[in-house]
């Protein structure tokens, strides 16, 4: 099937390669994790890992020197930003109503009527994914209302690590390479830039070119993810260009921070099957 010609189309086409990561080629023990959102607020996992680096550059190269900080001080830092953002994640949830939980399940064919339809925990996650970081546009986020409800002391890693969640972009990211120090170098293939991710799983499985869909946000100069982690495969792409909600904007850039988009990502991984071979923690 070929992709309708959308601005946005192009991108992801080209980016998909031949030798583009294919969940069923990797084992059980390689396949990449998710570590999502539990079902319950007082036990909910955040799937992001972020990086800290004395004056990073922005394509993942480090400037050296005295600043240079070794594989151990930036694992330190980033499991500290990680175990803050669990803390928001879990605490953004109270403010999530059964009504948007019932409503964003049914975006994602997880519920009839008023009952949840979902098959397990781990679709769950996806709709707990969409209301914290992409709520329809008629309404704020659960993530946005926390923030609203919860004064932090100005500079500290906790506001630091808010802010950058609340200004997550969602896209399709592509592994290119291996950081030198930690980690891993991806493009955001929508926006045509690239980021310095540390995620300690992905970079032990990650083969070059896998591509995947989710959240990825800055809580300095670093990039950590802070969402579902969705494979991407063309047969997903293909499916989700079928559902014409999500590229009413044609600019690439708008079509990704668009929250129909990603709705339409993790309802075709749901119909796919896709999400059944990824492993949760």
């Amino acid at each position: 099937m070929a992709f309708p010609s959308r601005p946005a189309l192009p991108l992801i086409s080209a980016a998909l390669s031949s030798d583009c990561y294919r969940p069923s080629a990797l084992s059980d023990e390689d396949r990449t994790p998710a570590r999502a959102h539990q079902h319950v607020p007082d036990v909910i996992a955040v799937t992001g890992q972020g990086i800290w680096y004395n004056n990073p550059r922005r394509d993942g190269s480090s400037l050296g020197g005295e600043n240079a900080m070794t594989r151990k001080d930036v694992l330190a830092r980033y499991r500290h930003l990680r175990a803050i953002a669990m803390r928001h994640n879990s605490a953004a949830l109270g403010f999530v109503s059964r009504q948007a939980i019932l409503e964003t399940a049914k975006r994602l064919g997880l519920a009839e009527g008023r009952m949840l339809v979902a098959g397990s925990q781990e679709e769950m996650t996806l709709v707990f994914d969409l209301i914290l970081h992409a709520a329809k546009e008629t309404r704020s986020r659960a993530l946005d209302r926390y923030a609203r409800a919860t004064p932090l002391p100005p500079g500290s890693d906790e506001a630091r690590m808010l802010d950058a969640m609340r200004h997550a972009r969602f896209s399709i990211w592509r592994v290119e390479r291996r950081h030198e120090t930690a980690g891993l170098v991806i493009r955001d293939v929508l926006r045509e830039a690239e980021e310095w991710l540390i995620d300690e799983k992905l970079e032990a499985s990650a083969p070059e070119n896998m591509a995947f869909a989710g959240c990825v946000c800055e809580p300095d100069s670093f990039a950590m993810t802070c969402g579902v982690i969705v494979p991407v495969t063309h047969d997903l792409i293909e499916e989700v260009t079928l559902d014409t909600r999500a590229w009413r904007r044609g600019d690439p850039g708008q079509v990704a921070q668009d929250p129909r988009f990603a709705t339409a990502i993790y309802r075709a991984a749901l119909d796919s099957g896709i999400m059944d071979q990824v492993a949760y923690e």
